[in-house]
């Protein structure tokens, strides 16, 4: 590898990439890689990491990120390239960091908006031949489980004597994982909807 191949960005992307697989989930690590190849790659990867500016990160998200994202994904795309960048920091002590104060401001989060009574009683009511499914939704609508969780859930975790379920895991992409948030591992009292649904 030549000495600019070794400076480029795209090389400390490799890097990265290779020291964070074996870390974090693989749906993680597919969400990072896709955001990567989708963005950062084409954009950075050629770059000598020396010669990213500042002003040209700036540039990049005002001109061609904030066209076509949301604010969330630009400020993990950002948080990316910042990491990144730490990497190389690791190697090139006195090096700047170009996402050094860039901030991407989030949106206040909406406000929850559950189904009301009438469109539960719809939902519940409406006919169809896939009764599994339907209890399964009623399941999830008294119970206020993520997909994820419903989708792992097992006969051990439900206690129907005392009528409550442990959600500790979350199916992913095909792949178990422990939940979301350490708080996301969780025992629920079923209200009867929910029980009479499960049982």
């Amino acid at each position: 590898m030549s000495k600019s191949q070794e400076n480029s960005f795209g090389h400390y992307i490799d890097i990265w990439l290779t020291i964070k697989k074996p870390q974090i989930a693989a749906s993680t690590y597919k969400n990072y890689d896709t955001k990567i190849k989708a963005h950062i790659r084409p954009r950075w990867s050629k770059s000598p990491a020396d010669k990213i500016d500042h002003i040209d990160v700036l540039t990049w998200i005002q001109q061609d990120l904030t066209k076509t994202l949301k604010n969330k994904t630009i400020k993990e795309i950002v948080t990316i390239m910042r990491q990144i960048f730490k990497l190389y920091q690791t190697r090139n002590k006195i090096a700047h960091d170009p996402t050094e104060g860039i901030t991407v401001r989030l949106p206040d989060d909406d406000d929850p908006d559950p189904f009301t009574r009438e469109e539960i009683e719809k939902i519940l009511t409406t006919p169809t031949d896939r009764y599994q499914e339907l209890l399964m939704i009623k399941f999830m609508l008294w119970s206020g489980p993520r997909i994820s969780e419903v989708i792992s859930l097992a006969w051990e975790d439900i206690n129907l004597e005392e009528g409550t379920v442990n959600f500790c895991r979350a199916k992913v992409n095909g792949q178990y994982r422990v939940t979301k948030t350490r708080r996301s591992n969780r025992e629920v009292k079923l209200l009867k909807p929910a029980l009479d649904a499960i049982k």
